[in-house]
């Protein structure tokens, strides 16, 4: 069984790997929903069933506490993977100590996702509080990617950055057109944050002569359910596909 933690800003989250898929994963903050985790319907083997720990984080002021409460639960030390990692693919990445390990390990996922094809390029969409996008060509090489808002960030920028627009709450606005402004609002930042996602995904494929047809597209974070009912061009929703990428990292004995 492998350990395998995304450590960010507030929270981290941790799951455990069978060699096949992650038989168990969630959100953690403390100490001791690290053992929940970890403990599961088995608490006398939990600890050894342990064999190793991956982790990746955006938060490196947070690793020393990190590494205190796996090696309390665990007995083993974590290896962290960053951009400058041992990894499956080439990095052309111009400044890959700015590149988050979370969007490395992302690009990882998709690239072993078990439905890629031989071949085909990989591209994470990860919809969370920003947009990020990254593209792995099917020579395997990463080539970069995009950040952006996400609709979070939009609807507080919008109320942050003027007078009278109020903070509205974040949801499906159903159309194009808003009849009041706080539809108005819904409507700019969530259709605004498909039709964004819906260009850059199709600008990034052209300008590196990918084919829809020639590249996997992955999507993650919380609201890739949401944008892939609105993009022809998401494949898959894996939620854990961070975990995923860790996983694969170790698996394949890719010391940091």
């Amino acid at each position: 069984m492998i350990l395998v933690l995304d450590i960010g800003n507030s929270a981290a989250k941790a799951g455990l790997w069978d060699g096949q898929c992650l038989v168990r994963s969630g959100r953690v903050a403390t100490p001791e929903e690290l053992d929940e985790l970890l403990l599961g319907n088995a608490p006398s083997t939990a600890r050894h069933a342990v064999e190793a720990v991956g982790a990746v984080s955006v938060v490196p002021a947070r690793n020393d506490g990190w590494i205190a409460w796996v090696m309390a639960a665990t007995g083993k030390q974590p290896v962290f993977f960053t951009a400058q990692s041992r990894l499956p693919f080439r990095m052309l990445y111009e400044t890959p100590d700015t590149l988050g390990a979370d969007r490395v390990a992302a690009a990882v996922g998709a690239w072993r996702a078990p439905d890629r094809k031989p071949g085909q390029a990989a591209l994470v969409v990860d919809a969370g509080t920003a947009l990020n996008m990254e593209l792995v060509l099917a020579e395997g090489a990463y080539v970069g990617g995009v950040i952006a808002p996400g609709p979070e960030l939009m609807r507080r920028a919008l109320s942050a950055g003027t007078a009278q627009l109020p903070l509205i709450p974040l949801s499906d606005p159903g159309g194009f057109t808003g009849a009041s402004t706080e539809k108005a609002l819904q409507s700019g930042v969530m259709n605004g944050f498909a039709t964004m996602a819906r260009g850059l995904l199709d600008g990034l494929l052209r300008e590196a002569g990918v084919a829809r047809t020639d590249v996997f597209v992955a999507a993650t974070g919380g609201w890739a359910p949401w944008l892939a009912e609105r993009l022809d061009g998401i494949d898959e929703v894996r939620p854990d596909l961070v975990l995923e990428g860790v996983a694969a990292l170790v698996e394949n004995g890719m010391d940091a």
